[in-house]
C-alpha cells in the first residue's frame, strides 16, 4: 500500500512541479492562485446584495449541467477505472484487491475535488452577481461536493455491476429513463398550470414540491434552504447525497468481482478516445463512412483533409459546440435581452475555440514535411476552427430573429461582433502556444490565453475609441454597425499578425513531434 501512496504523492508533486519548471510558468501560476484569492476575497469583504432570482437561475442552471453530467456517465460505453497510466501499474503490480479498491477510490475522491474547484471558478467568473456572498458560494460549494462525490463513487460501483450483471446495463437504463421522465413530466404538471411561459421556470427554484424528487430535486431543495438560512433542511438533504456515497463506496469496496483485465482493456480503449476527443476527431463517436475526395497540392491539402473527415462523419458542428450553443442559448432566453445572448454566445465561441484541436494537427510529422511558407500553413491549420466559430455566429444571428425578435440590422451586428471576437480568442490562443512553449498545465494555459486575449483587445479598442470621438458619434444610429465593422477588420489584422508570429512554432524544433 505504501507503494500506491508514493504513485500518488509522486503524480500529486508532478503536477505542482510542472506548474513551477521555468518562470514564466512559476509567474503566471503565482498571478492564476492570486486572481482565485481575490475572487473569493471579494465575496468575504465586498459583498452584494443577493438577487435571489438570479441565485434561483443559477442554480437550475447547476441542476440541468449536473443532471447531464450524470446521465452521459452513467449511459456512457465508454468508460473505464482508471486511466491508463494508473491502470499499467495499479492492476498489473503486486498489490491486494482491497488495495487496488482504496486505492481507486481515493482516485475518485480527488476527481471529485477537482471538479468541485472547476466547477467553483465556473460559477465564481460568470455568475458573480448571482452569488452574492461568501456564505452562498459555500452553499454552492457543499451542494457541488456532495453530488460530484456520489457521481463519482456510484460509477465505479456501476461499473463493476456491469462487468458482474449481463443484463444490468439494460436495467439501468430503463431506470435512467424513467426518472429523467418522470422529473420533466413533474415539472411540466406545475409549468401547465399557469399560461405556458419560459418565465416561469426559473420559480421551481422556490417550489417545496419538487424537492422531494431524488437526486434533481433534493439539488434544488439543498440549494433553496441554504440559500434561505434554513440550516436543519439543508443539513438534512445534503445528507442524502452524502450517505448514497458512502453506500456506494462500501459495495464496492466489498466487491467480489475480478474486474482486472477488463478495466486494463477499458483504459487503453479510453485513453484513445480521449486523445481524438481532444483534437475534436468525431470518428470514435459517430460511424465514419467511406468518401472519396480531390486534395488540393502544397499546404491547401490540409484544408482538404479536415473537409474529408467531415463529410465521412457528416457532422458540420462538433457535440460539445451543440451543447454549449443549445445551454446558453436557453440561458439567455430566460433574460429576453439580445446583449445579454451577445454575451453568451461569446463565451460558446470562447468553449469551441481550443488549443487541443490545433495541438493535435501540431504532432502530425507530415504538418512540417510540406514545402510552404510556415504562416501559410499555420494560417490553413486554423481554418477548421474558424468554419466552426462561423456556423455558431450565424446560427446566433438566425435565433435572434427567431426567439428574440431582432431586426435584420440587429442580427447582422451580432454575427459580425462575434466574428471579431472569434477572430482575436483564435488568434490569442494560436499565440499562447509558443509562449507555452509545450506546459500542458490547463490553468497556466488559460492564464497566458487570457493574457494574450486582453492584450489583443487593446489596438481595436483604441481605435474604437478615436472613431467614435471623430468620425461616427455615439449618438448616431451608424455607430453601432461601424464599431462592428471596424473590430473585424482591425480584428483580422491582429488575428493574421498572432498567425504570423506563431508559425514560428514549425521551424522543425521537438516542440509537439
Amino acid at each position: 500500500m505504501n507503494a500506491l501512496w508514493y504513485l500518488s504523492y509522486k503524480k500529486l508533486w508532478g503536477i505542482v512541479r510542472g506548474w513551477f519548471r521555468k518562470p514564466v510558468t512559476a509567474i503566471f501560476t503565482v498571478l492564476s492562485i492570486l486572481v482565485l484569492i481575490v475572487m473569493v476575497g471579494s465575496l468575504i469583504f465586498v459583498p452584494q446584495a443577493q438577487n435571489i432570482e438570479d441565485f434561483s437561475l443559477a442554480s437550475l442552471i447547476f441542476v440541468v449541467v449536473f443532471g447531464i453530467v450524470l446521465i452521459t456517465v452513467l449511459l456512457n460505453e465508454n468508460k473505464a477505472l482508471v486511466f491508463l497510466s494508473d491502470a499499467r501499474f495499479v492492476l498489473s503490480g503486486p498489490f491486494s484487491k482491497k488495495q487496488v479498491l482504496v486505492y481507486i477510490l481515493i482516485n475518485d475522491l480527488a476527481q471529485n475535488l477537482v471538479m468541485t474547484l472547476m466547477f467553483s471558478g465556473y460559477i465564481l467568473f460568470f455568475f458573480r452577481g448571482a452569488i452574492g456572498t461568501f456564505y452562498h458560494f459555500v452553499v454552492f460549494i457543499l451542494t457541488m461536493l456532495s453530488y460530484l462525490m456520489l457521481m463519482m463513487f456510484f460509477s465505479s460501483y456501476d461499473y463493476i455491476l456491469e462487468k458482474s450483471k449481463p443484463n444490468y446495463r439494460r436495467y439501468k437504463k430503463f431506470v435512467v429513463f424513467i426518472m429523467v421522465l418522470g422529473f420533466v413530466g413533474y415539472v411540466g404538471y406545475f409549468l401547465l398550470q399557469k399560461p405556458l411561459n419560459l418565465v416561469y421556470i426559473p420559480r421551481l427554484f422556490f417550489n417545496s414540491k419538487l424537492y422531494w424528487y431524488p437526486i434533481f430535486g433534493w439539488q434544488i431543495g439543498t440549494l433553496y434552504y441554504g440559500a434561505s438560512h434554513q440550516y436543519l433542511y439543508f443539513v438534512g438533504l445534503l445528507l442524502l447525497p452524502l450517505g448514497l456515497a458512502l453506500l456506494s463506496a462500501y459495495l464496492f469496496f466489498n466487491t467480489k468481482v475480478d474486474f482486472y483485465e477488463a478495466a486494463l482493456s477499458d483504459s487503453e480503449h479510453l485513453q484513445g478516445i480521449l486523445e481524438k476527443q481532444k483534437a475534436g476527431d468525431e470518428s470514435w463517436r459517430v460511424k465514419v463512412r467511406e468518401k472519396e475526395g480531390n486534395f488540393y497540392e502544397g499546404a491547401w491539402a490540409l484544408w482538404s483533409r479536415f473537409v474529408l473527415q467531415m463529410r465521412k462523419a457528416r457532422q458540420l458542428l462538433r457535440v460539445q459546440d451543440i451543447i454549449f450553443f443549445v445551454l446558453y442559448t436557453a440561458i439567455a432566453y430566460f433574460s429576453g435581452s439580445i446583449e445579454h445572448y451577445r454575451t453568451m454566445l461569446s463565451i460558446a465561441v470562447f468553449l469551441a475555440i481550443n488549443n487541443e484541436s490545433l495541438i493535435y494537427e501540431l504532432k502530425r510529422p507530415f504538418v512540417y514535411l510540406i514545402p510552404e511558407a510556415n504562416s501559410k500553413k499555420m494560417l490553413i491549420l486554423t481554418l477548421p476552427i474558424l468554419y466552426r466559430t462561423l456556423i455558431i455566429s450565424l446560427l446566433g444571428g438566425l435565433v435572434s430573429l427567431l426567439l428574440f425578435k431582432a431586426s435584420f440590422v440587429d442580427a447582422i451586428q451580432l454575427v459580425l461582433s462575434l466574428w471579431g471576437i472569434a477572430l482575436i480568442i483564435l488568434g490569442a490562443g494560436v499565440f499562447s502556444l509558443r509562449l507555452l512553449r509545450g506546459n500542458q498545465n490547463p490553468f497556466i494555459s488559460l492564464l497566458i490565453r487570457m493574457f494574450v486575449i486582453i492584450v489583443s483587445f487593446i489596438p481595436v479598442i483604441l481605435i474604437m475609441i478615436i472613431v467614435t470621438f471623430f468620425v461616427v458619434p455615439i449618438d448616431d444610429p451608424r455607430w453601432m454597425t461601424v464599431l462592428n465593422m471596424v473590430m473585424v477588420f482591425t480584428n483580422s489584422g491582429m488575428y493574421l499578425l498572432l498567425v504570423w508570429l506563431a508559425s514560428k512554432i514549425l521551424d522543425g524544433n521537438d516542440m509537439f513531434v
